[in-house]
C-alpha cells in the first residue's frame, strides 16, 4: 500500500513538470560548484533544490519553482481554451468540407437528370 502511495506520488510529480506546473530552472556555474562542494563535503541540498541530469548528460543541480493553486488553475484554463480554439477549428474545417460535398452532390445530381432528358 506504501509503495502505490509513493508510487502515485511519484507519477503526479511527473505529470506535473510534463504539464508545465513544476518549472526545473538550472542554477548558474558557480552556483553550481557550490552546491557541489556541499555534496561532496556530505551536506545535504537545501530545501526545494534538485540533483538531476540536463538533456547533455552531465550532472546538474536545479531550483523547483511551483505555481500557486490559482496560477495552476488560470494555466490549466488557459491550456484548455487552447484546445477548445482547435477543436472549434477543426468542426468548422469538416462542416465546410461537408456543405462542400453536399453541394457536389446536388450539382452532379442535377447534371445526370439533366442529361437523362
Amino acid at each position: 500500500m506504501a509503495k502505490q502511495v509513493i508510487d502515485a506520488k511519484a507519477d503526479m510529480y511527473r505529470a506535473k513538470l510534463e504539464a508545465g506546473l513544476i518549472v526545473k530552472v538550472p542554477f548558474s556555474s558557480e552556483e553550481h560548484k557550490a552546491l557541489l562542494i556541499m555534496v561532496n563535503e556530505g551536506k545535504g541540498l537545501p530545501e526545494g533544490i534538485l540533483k538531476g541530469v540536463d538533456e547533455y548528460g552531465i550532472e546538474a543541480f536545479y531550483r523547483e519553482v511551483r505555481f500557486t493553486e490559482r496560477q495552476m488553475r488560470e494555466y490549466i484554463e488557459l491550456l484548455q481554451y487552447e484546445e477548445l480554439k482547435t477543436i472549434r477549428k477543426c468542426v468548422v474545417f469538416f462542416t465546410v468540407l461537408t456543405v462542400i460535398s453536399l453541394i457536389g452532390g446536388v450539382i452532379s445530381c442535377i447534371t445526370l437528370a439533366l442529361n437523362a432528358m
